[in-house]
């Protein structure tokens, strides 16, 4: 054999192979295909950074060309290689990362079909899986030397003997991202994950999603007296809402029937642009029988993380301001408001 191209989506565990086989092979790294072509015996660790998979789309032609190369493909379950890119690329948009993982997914499975035997497909789980006697043994790219147990040193040795292993979220429902990002993940990557036995439950999704109350407040909120709410000129906080009118009067926005289902865990914290209004205050109330579940000032820089009692699934919430001193109105802007799940 001449040499090796490793290839996959950043972040699927490109790089982690390369490495780990060259170090086992003794084989020298690069980041150049050409080298591999020219028969060269070393590895190419060519990982796709953008939806368009430049390294995947061009193996065809340097795996027909030269004959002896091979080629091995790594790729990341759907879920888990999102939320590893949205740690390790935040300035990327959401459906980029869908795009990426299912162009190369396509890509693989396009070049597998053409070459056979000389591309293997490797996925991340099985090259971390320490399971069982027999995942430790197993060979993880077939012709090499690597095993799973050599990837575990590996691995071990990389993190300076500190590993910490974590279970992957592999299921949508159960990740913090919004419902509307969960519905892109389902129509980019939906096909593919079909292929491999896996579905998104949309209905699941929607049961578990965080409920931006800055959002609903702003969309559908009740309002009583002089009190506004729009989107903020602030950067970090989305919304403003400013209190004012004659003394003595009352102000609220008030959301009513929160369809929160199990979600208890409550998120709000404000930031004043003035002095707040003496008494104001967060409430919550369970909508059906009006019995109270929550209730706290809302004072400037005051973090709220707050689980709520145990509701049957509907409840109101509200930002109350009983009365204002002669003159007084003020603004403040609300940095985080939402329902999630404990």
């Amino acid at each position: 054999m001449s040499g090796l191209f490793v290839l996959g989506a950043e972040r699927s565990g490109v790089s982690l192979l390369a490495r780990a086989l060259a170090q086992e092979e003794g084989m020298a790294l690069c980041e150049n295909a050409a080298r591999v072509a020219a028969g060269k015996r070393v590895i190419a660790c060519l990982p796709d950074k953008t939806p368009h998979c430049p390294h995947l789309a061009a193996m065809p032609a340097y795996l027909e060309d030269h004959p002896e190369a091979r080629a091995v493909v790594v790729w990341r379950q759907a879920v888990d290689f999102v939320n590893s890119r949205l740690r390790a690329r935040p300035d990327r948009h959401f459906v980029e990362h869908c795009l990426l993982w299912a162009r190369a997914q396509s890509e693989a499975q396009r070049l597998k079909s053409r070459f056979g035997a000389r591309v293997d497909v490797v996925e991340f789980r099985e090259m971390v899986d320490l399971s069982s006697a027999q995942a430790r043994r197993r060979l993880l790219v077939p012709g090499f030397r690597l095993t799973g147990e050599a990837m575990a040193k590996f691995l071990k040795a990389s993190a300076g003997g500190a590993l910490t292993r974590r279970r992957p979220v592999v299921d949508a429902a159960r990740t913090a991202w919004s419902m509307g990002e969960v519905e892109a993940l389902a129509r980019i990557c939906g096909p593919a994950m079909r292929g491999r036995g896996e579905k998104v439950d949309l209905a699941a999704a929607a049961r578990r999603r965080v409920l931006d109350l800055g959002l609903m407040f702003y969309e559908s909120a009740y309002q009583i007296g002089r009190i506004e709410m729009a989107p903020s000129d602030i950067a970090g906080a989305p919304w403003t809402i400013a209190i004012g009118g004659a003394a003595g009067a009352p102000a609220q926005l008030r959301l009513t029937a929160v369809g929160a289902g199990g979600r208890r865990r409550l998120r709000l914290l404000t930031r004043a642009r003035g002095a707040p209004a003496s008494g104001l205050r967060w409430e919550a109330l369970e909508a059906s029988t009006r019995r109270p579940l929550f209730a706290a000032p809302c004072e400037a820089g005051r973090e709220i993380d707050a689980v709520l009692p145990a509701h049957d699934g509907w409840i109101e919430i509200a930002l109350v301001c009983p009365r204002l001193e002669t003159g007084q109105g003020f603004q403040m802007d609300l940095v985080e408001a939402r329902l999630s799940h404990e």
